[in-house]
């Protein structure tokens, strides 16, 4: 099993372990494709571990762009606003299991309103907090190694692609 594959969340059933694939390959099938990566997606820490019909993809979590996202020591690891989500919901999902604790915690305070409806399951995992410094104590962060800066001024719209950055004030850019 690839690197931290163990304890990957799999919206699909736990008994699909690749056991017929490799006895087939050892057959004489052809195998084609990159075998070193997968196709992941960012879902709730409270997502069941393996496949649950009852939740189908409710666990998935792609309002992102409109966050901060910090790993657990409260630093952030990645560029949230690159592009829509539909373009690298992947590319997040890999940067998550990637990471040395494959967990991310994600922060949305000024844009609530924006977020699908499935954050709101009862199963989720929710921090409500008036500012990221409340929001961090609650956490149990240390401190709160980043800053939400942006240079320029723009109309909001979460449509679009904005270009409002936080330039070179953080350690990770935010671009969008």
């Amino acid at each position: 099993m690839a690197r931290g594959g163990a304890i990957v969340v799999v919206r699909g059933t736990s008994f699909n372990t690749g056991t017929r694939l490799e006895k087939a390959i050892t057959a004489g099938a052809g195998s084609v494709g990159h075998w070193g990566g997968c196709h992941a997606s960012p879902q709730d820490l409270g997502a069941p571990r393996v496949g649950d019909l009852s939740v189908s993809d409710r666990m998935s979590r792609y309002s992102y762009p409109f966050s901060v996202m910090v790993n657990l020591e409260g630093k952030r690891f990645m560029d949230e606003g690159e592009s829509h989500f539909g373009l690298t919901y992947t590319k997040t999902g890999g940067a998550i299991g990637g990471s040395r604790t494959r967990r991310r915690f994600r922060s949305l305070i000024k844009t609530l309103y924006l977020l699908e409806p499935q954050y709101n399951e009862e199963r989720s995992m929710k921090w409500k907090a008036d500012s990221f410094e409340e929001l961090g104590e609650k956490m149990g962060w240390v401190s709160v190694n980043f800053v939400n800066e942006t240079t320029g001024t723009v109309d909001f719209d979460p449509t679009r692609l904005d270009g409002s950055s936080t330039g070179q004030k953080l350690k990770v850019t935010k671009t969008h």
